[in-house]
């Protein structure tokens, strides 16, 4: 199975088409960017993961023989870094690099670094920050916090692509990455290093939802395959997407209408039923959105639903993907307060 990069507008049958591809071919991973959908995959006896509990759950314990500052025979841990135990929150301060420097608050720790043997950490008398290291790196423990399993997650990464190549391909078949526009950081990394390796992937996505600060380089793949067909959404809405957000989608055969209304007469429209969407809570939208009796959500939050009755759409101004993101969540009519699009 070659590696295929396909992009699906919102509601284009992207979970279906996962679906299907998980029952016909075993030993596949499909990689979603929630943990909802996670549930949702699992729930169907398929093997799903977000990428963070992939590093936490599969690749960081297969990789502490290659970091010296964990001891292998360890128990790894995870922490809040809001815990109330003192030397945690020190630790929680602690940062580590790709190339295995490690900081505290931005100020480099000359006396180790993550190729320094667990040993040899122990070893040393009191440094600055030593406390807080040797917690990490306890010798029976290694405890992190998520954003310290990230940056070792970005060190596997940048030390061990042909070994975690490997590794991933051994296990799994194939593996899908969701929602593949979301993705920064470590996760965009993992992504693009498997995927100029030889493990096969199907990476989907919509260049058009990358709402959540995800980086540029799904957007910049060509696709094996576009599908611009919407199942969820009206052509009529659609048509309005295409005219307004020049954006290619094209939608199924079914009543529904676009209006602008003013913020003013929003609660007029608020019929228990229909589902109020905003970007933030903002003074000017609060009022509004505390009187408004049937549901209430952010675009953030609402993407990947479907809305099966009418939405209400509020705010001033959008950025182009969140209304695109917004007004794709409906399978009806589509009201809205937006004036400037950007």
């Amino acid at each position: 199975m070659s590696s295929k990069v396909i992009k699906f507008v919102a509601g284009g049958g992207k979970t279906t088409y996962s679906k299907k591809l998980m029952s016909k071919t075993k030993n596949g991973l499909y990689l979603a960017f929630t943990n909802s959908v996670v549930e949702e995959m699992s729930s169907n006896g398929f093997l799903s993961k977000t990428i963070d509990s992939l590093f936490a759950s599969f690749i960081i314990p297969k990789f502490v023989d290659l970091i010296p500052i964990i001891n292998s025979s360890s128990n790894i841990k995870y922490f809040d870094k809001e815990s109330p135990n003192d030397i945690a929150k020190a630790a929680s301060n602690i940062s580590f690099t790709s190339n295995g420097e490690i900081y505290n608050k931005g100020k480099k720790i000359y006396e180790v670094s993550l190729n320094s043997t667990n040993g040899e950490l122990h070893k040393l008398n009191y440094f600055k920050n030593s406390r807080s290291i040797k917690y990490i790196f306890d010798i029976d423990s290694t405890r992190l916090t998520h954003q310290q399993r990230g940056q070792i997650s970005e060190f596997i990464i940048h030390n061990y692509p042909k070994e975690l190549s490997y590794i991933m391909s051994k296990r799994f078949s194939f593996i899908i990455f969701d929602e593949a526009q979301d993705l920064s950081g470590y996760r965009e990394k993992f992504c693009s290093l498997l995927y100029s390796s030889n493990v096969s992937l199907r990476i989907l996505g919509d260049d058009y939802q990358n709402i959540n600060n995800g980086g540029v380089w799904f957007e910049k793949l060509s696709p094996s395959k576009i599908n611009n067909l919407t199942y969820r959404c009206s052509d009529v809405l659609c048509e309005w997407i295409r005219r307004e957000l020049d954006i290619d989608i094209q939608g199924v055969s079914r009543d529904a209408s676009v209006s602008l209304i003013t913020l003013e007469k929003v609660l007029n429209y608020d019929d228990g039923k229909r589902v109020l969407l905003y970007k933030s809570r903002i003074k000017k939208l609060a009022d509004t959105i505390d009187n408004w009796h049937g549901r209430t959500q952010t675009i953030q939050s609402a993407k990947g639903n479907t809305i099966d009755s009418d939405i209400v759409i509020i705010g001033d101004s959008l950025s182009k993907k969140n209304m695109y993101t917004a007004i794709t969540r409906t399978t009806k009519s589509a009201y809205y307060t937006i004036k400037r699009i950007n």
